[in-house]
């Protein structure tokens, strides 16, 4: 073919991809992110498991000022009622116990309050602290107890609650995910419905928990007798709704 000029004609390649191109570098991309992406999780994975050992070395800091304050742990729970007598779920055994979720959502003139709320101010919590009103209980309280605190926390677990119902009241905030040692007893347990009754249970029948953590307790550091550095003062707390997927 000639053009009109009398000179050959000449047929130009476009400069983009073929097809064939196209695909093969979309497949290696797609090939380079599956490799990456693993690496990337246990990346950010490790990121938050820091997280929350930093947070968990902040509250056990706050812990032992507050020891160092008073002379003393903060208790576990606070409950005004005294101990009354609990079947355990249907074991057929009754011991003393205290009903801190009832006695949470009591209103005036009761408690179910925690060693959280004791340590607030160590923590830089002071203002939410004298926000707090000890004449009344958590319910009582509640637009400073439904606020989250971050420190309070743990990314990895708090991604794996599925079911904020397992918090107090259904509340969708002011959970945590950090919990006080209260030793050999069952410290909540729930048969069919949020009991949350404190007892000794177990090898300890109607028995002293031995944790630092108990209902209106004072633990002090001459009262653990293994020693400092070999008793848990605190955790992360195991307790989650995963659905099918609970063991």
């Amino acid at each position: 073919m000639r053009t009109c000029d009398g000179g050959p004609s000449r047929v130009h390649r476009g400069d983009g991809f073929t097809v064939v191109e196209l695909v093969v570098t979309l497949g290696v991309i797609g090939l380079l992110v599956a490799l990456l992406l693993p690496a990337v999780q246990q990346a950010r994975e490790a990121a938050r498991r820091t997280t929350c050992e930093n947070h968990l070395k902040q509250i056990a800091a706050a812990l032992h000022a507050y020891h160092a304050t008073y002379g003393s742990f903060p208790p576990g729970a606070v409950a005004r009622a005294p101990l009354v007598p609990v079947p355990v779920c249907a074991t057929g055994v009754t011991l003393p116990g205290a009903d801190l979720w009832q006695e949470a959502r009591s209103g005036e003139g009761w408690q179910g309050t925690s060693w959280m709320v004791l340590v607030l101010p160590l923590l830089d919590r002071g203002t939410m602290s004298r926000r707090w009103s000890f004449s009344k209980s958590v319910t009582g309280n509640r637009a400073v107890a439904e606020q989250d605190i971050p420190l309070f926390y743990c990314p990895s677990r708090r991604s794996r609650v599925v079911n904020p119902g397992i918090m107090f009241e259904s509340w969708t905030r002011g959970g945590n995910d950090y919990g006080g040692c209260i030793g050999a007893c069952n410290g909540f347990h729930n048969c069919g419905a949020h009991e949350t009754w404190t007892i000794a249970f177990g090898r300890r029948p109607g028995g002293r928990c031995r944790g630092v953590f108990g209902v209106n307790s004072h633990t002090r550091l001459a009262d653990v007798t293994d020693g400092a550095s070999q008793t848990v003062l605190i955790g992360e707390v195991q307790r989650l709704d995963l659905g099918e997927d609970a063991t």
